[in-house]
């Protein structure tokens, strides 16, 4: 979780090129585990961003710890892809804390068990506020409270409304969390700056786009690498050498041509798609490593950043979809049944 995040934030200073490759590995074994760690580093990434000094020493240091986890709370009941509609409200209390207010929808990871603490990272609009995405803040908000000396206070006045029952990924907790019902939910202003709520979340989504490709690609391989696996080990019909002969002996099916060509294209797309991803991230490393010494070199790859960040995501998750529904053609019957695992990929 902390590989990339820099070493000053309590990080391994690690390459985003090979932070690809490692998450891959991770949500290829278990797609919806790896939601839990994946989102908790979206969240200490825009922390580690935009978050003040304090913020950091309540919530990063525990969140690269694995004592709390982190999720992105944007969508609201009437407000999906029109963020600008957002309804929840912030309250001035006292300093950088406000009283929040609202619900959200589809919330990754909104609740569970697995670590002390859960940081919500939620948008909302301060009274007064113009309308619009402009008029946006963001705030930390845990699910219990936590004291300037990192102490965990009371509970935070978030409340779990419900957990979906979805099509997949369903170890991975989609809630709706209402914010405020009983009037006592606190929540910090990000780095104390109102109104850059969507400027700042736009660093998390951004990095949530480029995880939803790699869950792509990851789902794809595992597809893939099982049809392999069983195309070597099926044993079906003869050699098209010998096909006239009825006392031919069986072959495994990856001998069928048929077969051959449904494995070489989601063996193609599979390594096509992990490149990009790793191009990608190798981009973004060279605009980090370039920021300070050639701001035009730096520009460009910022520049293939912003181009390939939305293809990574919707070219990979939409192939993903199709290479699973190819592993199932590689199966027949059986793929199509939980006695192998390729049925869950789809």
């Amino acid at each position: 979780m902390s590989f990339t995040m820099p070493v000053k934030a309590g990080g391994f200073g690690g390459p985003r090129a090979i932070g690809v490759v490692l998450a891959e590995l991770q949500s290829g074994a278990n797609t919806a585990f790896q939601m839990y760690p994946g989102l908790t580093h979206g969240a200490a990434d825009l922390l580690e961003t935009f978050g003040s000094p304090l913020d950091h020493e309540r919530f990063l240091a525990p969140m690269l710890a694995g004592r709390f986890a982190g999720t992105m709370c944007l969508t609201e009941p009437h407000a999906g892809s029109d963020v600008g509609a957002t309804r929840t409200r912030a309250r001035h209390l006292e300093g950088d804390v406000y009283a929040i207010q609202g619900t959200k929808i589809f919330i990754s990871s909104g609740d569970h068990d697995l670590t002390e603490n859960i940081v919500h990272m939620v948008l909302a609009r301060i009274e007064g506020a113009p309308p619009g995405t402009k008029g946006l803040s963001l705030f930390i908000v845990p699910k219990r409270w936590v004291e300037e000396d990192g102490r965990l206070g009371e509970p935070n006045d978030v409340t779990t409304v419900s957990i979906e029952h979805k099509l997949g990924i369903r170890a991975s907790a989609t809630a709706t969390l209402a914010f405020g019902d009983g009037g006592r939910c606190r929540g910090i202003l990000v780095g104390g700056r109102p109104h850059e709520g969507m400027r700042q979340m736009f660093r998390m989504m951004n990095g949530a786009r480029l995880a939803v490709g790699v869950q792509g690609i990851a789902v794809a391989s595992a597809a893939y690498l099982n049809a392999l696996a069983y195309a070597r080990e099926r044993l079906q019909g003869s050699s098209v050498r010998h096909f006239k002969d009825p006392n031919a002996p069986r072959v495994a099916i990856i001998e069928h041509a048929d077969v051959r060509r449904l494995l070489l294209e989601m063996k193609a797309k599979v390594e096509g798609m992990r490149t990009l991803a790793v191009k990608l991230a190798l981009h973004a490393d060279l605009a980090g490593a370039l920021q300070a010494t050639d701001e035009g070199r730096a520009a460009y790859h910022e520049g293939q950043v912003d181009l390939l960040t939305p293809i990574v995501k919707a070219y990979c998750a939409d192939q993903a979809f199709r290479i699973a529904e190819l592993a199932i053609q590689v199966y027949g019957g059986a793929g199509y049944v939980e006695d192998h695992p390729v049925e869950q990929y789809l």
